[in-house]
């Protein structure tokens, strides 16, 4: 290992590798689960990216290819896919939540329309009334 950065990089490496390992078990048993999946991509590509970043790989992996720079490409190639998985991932946890947000808001807003889900709804003369008017004045609508 080439000082401290080489260490560092090894450690962190293969702290995401494990990581890896553990959320695989995981996505095994429920592989329906595209969140596991996108998570144990993220964590792999992190690792590899680290691990082709340390010093006596990268040295290693320019002289198994015979061209210098290829462990650069290794370590964009993992950065830019860990990236893209933590996209998807995020996603996949948000995008439901905020659909099932928007699914309440449109279930409040119709009973609103309704008149069913407060007081009132509707005032004298076909007039809107805001649900709280009628608490305002003391007399329900």
């Amino acid at each position: 290992m080439s000082g401290l950065l080489g260490v560092l990089y090894t450690v962190v490496g293969c702290a995401f590798v494990v990581a890896t390992g553990w959320r695989l078990r995981d996505a095994a048993r429920e592989p329906w689960r595209l969140d596991l999946w996108a998570m144990c991509v993220a964590l792999f590509c992190a690792g590899v990216g680290f691990l082709a970043a340390t010093p006596p790989m990268y040295l290693a992996i320019g002289r198994w290819t015979g061209a210098a720079n290829v462990a650069t490409l290794i370590v964009y190639g993992a950065i830019t896919t860990c990236c893209m998985a933590m996209w998807a991932w995020t996603v996949s946890i948000v995008l439901p939540h905020s659909e099932l947000a928007s699914a309440e808001a449109r279930r409040v807003e119709v009973r609103a329309v309704r008149g069913a889900g407060h007081r009132g709804g509707v005032g004298r003369a076909g007039r809107p009334v805001h649900p709280s008017a009628g608490a305002r004045r003391g007399t329900p609508d």
